[in-house]
């Protein structure tokens, strides 16, 4: 078959035409399996040829051509370039290093979640594919193949992962443009609901566990002060005010760690419920009424209290319950407090968010307000729409 050809050296590849279609011929540098850049030659088909693209001089051939290559030009890798598996170990060896403050750059827990993710779920994705070579079909394609077994809060996990070593790649200058950011996530992706507590629960769990004060003390302060699970074994007395009706958030445990809450948002001011104080207090005077110290010590007395461990103390005793009360997780405690704070309020998420230290509105809106509850919604349809009153003579 006879091939028309019309070179075109305009800079952004050759146009010529085969097999009735427009193609377009460039040359890009590549890495060598030596470890050096090298120039190669390829080429790319645009399009058919048709009543829209009639010739490689019309308007819609040259403006295909013209989109094609800049995104070969976004895409050039550099001599940094190199194989994604060895840049990771070069990227989480950076997200541990510890400052001059004595953090990593990275939080241990988070560090950890991207250990887990990499080698679970992208490690083999990757294969020995170069940084360069990466496109964000790839990333789509992935996610896609994964989301009948998974749900979308873990699909957001690997593509948080990816997105975030490739990011530091742009950094360090081995790439141009990270292919993550257009990485979408699978519409049909399955939605599990995250659970919270009702007032009614509560009640029940504080029942259940009266024969565990530190459990009691601790649930109350998870759903009332709605703290977070690390920022609760990091508390210390001297966090608290002399009437204990405010706690001075500044530290979290995590896996073992001491180090600052989780944003700097957090680092605030928390009220203390009388239903959280009166726990507390009694907590306080159990313990020989200390001023300094861990407020939860582990069961060797000497380092802050692990939650996890807890929490198998805490669900036999949920079990023997009459009927028995199902665990949610203490995340749960944090929803449930946001959730309440809303509902007696009737809708002040201004001050949920305060409570909760969100640093945005839409965190506390749309991640933490759970469903009003039953007698909130009879409630509050009574209020609203207020039965007429009785004319009496």
């Amino acid at each position: 078959m006879t091939q028309r050809r019309k070179m075109t050296p305009t800079g952004m590849g050759y146009l010529y035409e085969a097999a009735n279609a427009f193609h377009v011929r460039y040359y890009t540098q590549e890495v060598g399996e030596d470890g050096q850049l090298h120039r190669v030659q390829k080429s790319h088909k645009l399009c058919k040829r048709d009543a829209k693209h009639p010739n490689m001089g019309c308007k819609a051939v040259r403006d295909l051509r013209q989109q094609f290559m800049a995104g070969i030009s976004a895409k050039e890798p550099s001599a940094k370039d190199m194989p994604i598996h060895q840049f990771w170990d070069r990227y989480i060896t950076w997200c541990s290093e510890v400052r001059k403050d004595g953090t990593t750059r990275k939080r241990p827990n988070t560090i950890a979640r991207y250990k887990y993710v990499y080698q679970h779920r992208l490690e083999k994705h990757f294969g020995k594919l170069m940084l360069s070579e990466y496109t964000p079909e790839m990333g789509t394609s992935y996610l896609d193949s994964l989301s009948a077994k998974l749900a979308l809060n873990s699909l957001r996990d690997i593509k948080t992962v990816g997105s975030a070593i490739f990011k530091r790649a742009v950094k360090a200058k081995c790439i141009s443009v990270n292919p993550w950011h257009e990485v979408e996530l699978p519409e049909d992706a399955m939605r599990y609901e995250t659970g919270h507590y009702t007032e009614a629960e509560y009640d029940a769990i504080i029942e259940a566990l009266k024969s565990r004060l530190d459990a009691q003390t601790i649930f109350a302060i998870a759903c009332y002060c709605g703290l977070r699970k690390g920022e609760i074994e990091g508390l210390k007395w001297e966090d608290f005010d002399s009437g204990m009706t405010q706690v001075q958030i500044q530290r979290q445990q995590s896996r073992g760690i001491i180090g600052p809450p989780k944003t700097d948002a957090s680092i605030a001011p928390v009220r203390v419920p009388h239903q959280a104080r009166i726990f507390l207090q009694a907590w306080w005077e159990k313990k020989g009424k200390p001023t300094t110290g861990w407020v939860f010590l582990n069961r060797f007395g000497k380092d802050p209290i692990d939650l996890h461990y807890l929490a198998l103390v805490i669900r036999p005793l949920l079990q023997k319950a009459e009927p028995p009360i199902k665990w949610k997780g203490w995340h749960a405690c944090r929803r449930s407090c946001v959730t309440w704070v809303i509902e007696n309020t009737k809708g002040n998420a201004a001050l949920a968010q305060q409570h909760a230290r969100h640093k945005h509105m839409s965190t506390t809106v749309n991640i933490y307000k759970k469903a009003i509850s039953a007698e909130g919604y009879k409630q509050g349809i009574l209020e609203a729409f207020p039965e007429p009153k009785l004319l009496t003579k």
